[in-house]
Formats: structure tokens, C-alpha cells, sequence
């Protein structure tokens, strides 16, 4: 698939692990090949564990939404029973 961010000049200016020059194709328009900066870039990466942090959080609330709600409901048999 081609879009606005395809190219196919040049070399990546990414670095190796042994701390050499990559020499494969770049593919996007950062100057990156697929390795170094295809779309499992590291932003992306982070929004997506963003997003996950957002929803636990979401969740964590409702239950304890929920449970203050099964605390008073018991707090109220339990006074009703006493009294």
C-alpha cells in the first residue's frame, strides 16, 4: 500500500546495535527503514499503553463505585438488624 509517508531513495539513518550505519532501504518519509522506524515506533507504543492505563483506571473506579454502594447496602442490614 502507498501512501504520503512511502518513499523508495536513500538509506536509513538509523544505527545498528553493533553502533554502525543501517544500510537498508528507508520506507518512511522519517528517514527510517522498517527496523528502526516502521510503525511500531515508539510513540506509538506509548499512546497505546496510555490509552490501556486510561481504561484501567476507568475500571478501577466503577468498582469502587460498586463496592462502596455493596458496603452501604450491608452497613444498612446490619444496623437494621441490631436495632
Amino acid at each position: 500500500m502507498i501512501d504520503e509517508r512511502t518513499t523508495f531513495f536513500g538509506k536509513c539513518k538509523g544505527i545498528t546495535k553493533a553502533g554502525l550505519p543501517c544500510r537498508r532501504s528507508i520506507i518512511f518519509s522519517n528517514e527510517l527503514c522498517k527496523a528502526h522506524g516502521g510503525k511500531n515506533s515508539a510513540e506509538l507504543v506509548k499512546a497505546s499503553m496510555d490509552r490501556e492505563r486510561e481504561r484501567l483506571a476507568r475500571q478501577i473506579a466503577r468498582w469502587d463505585r460498586k463496592n462502596k454502594r455493596l458496603l452501604r447496602k450491608i452497613e444498612l442490614c446490619v444496623s437494621a438488624a441490631k436495632g
